[in-house]
C-alpha cells in the first residue's frame, strides 16, 4: 500500500514544464489555443502571440518556426494592456504599443513601419476586449 504525502505531489507539479499552447494550423490562425481555456490568466498573451504569428509582422514566420516565436512580444503586450481600460484604448493606442514593443524586443530596424501593425492591432483589440469581458 503507497500512499503518497501532499507536499510531495506539490513539489512534483511545480517543477513540470510549462505548456506550450499550439498544436495546429488551426490554434496557429488565432482561432482557439488548445489547452488554455479563454478564463486562463494567460489566455491574452496567448491570444496575441498566435495573432501575431498569423500576421507575422517581422517577416520570420517560415515551415519550420515554431508556433510560439511571438509569445515574448504576446507576453510583453498583454502585460502592458492589462494596466489600461479597454473602453477607453483605441486602435491607434494598440497599434503604437504593439509597434514599441516589437521595437523595443527585437530592435527598430526589424519592427517596421506602425501602419504594419494596424490590421493585427484590430484583431488584438477585440480579443482584448472579449477577454475582459469575460474576466469581469
Amino acid at each position: 500500500m503507497s500512499t503518497s504525502h501532499p507536499r510531495n505531489d506539490a513539489a512534483a507539479t511545480s517543477t513540470m514544464p510549462e505548456p506550450q499552447p499550439w498544436r495546429t494550423r488551426e490554434d496557429a490562425k488565432g482561432w482557439r489555443v488548445v489547452g488554455v481555456g479563454q478564463r486562463h490568466p494567460r489566455w491574452l498573451e496567448f491570444a496575441i502571440a498566435a495573432i501575431a504569428y498569423r500576421h507575422d509582422p517581422l517577416g520570420i514566420v517560415s515551415a519550420t518556426t515554431p508556433k510560439d516565436v511571438y509569445r515574448p512580444q504576446g507576453r510583453a503586450i498583454a502585460e502592458l494592456l492589462r494596466g489600461m481600460n479597454p473602453a477607453a484604448t483605441s486602435c491607434e493606442d494598440v497599434r503604437r504599443l504593439m509597434h514599441a514593443t516589437f521595437a523595443r524586443l527585437c530592435n527598430e530596424q526589424s519592427a517596421g513601419d506602425e501602419a504594419v501593425y494596424g490590421p493585427m492591432a484590430e484583431e488584438i483589440l477585440v480579443a482584448w476586449c472579449q477577454h475582459a469581458y469575460r474576466a469581469a
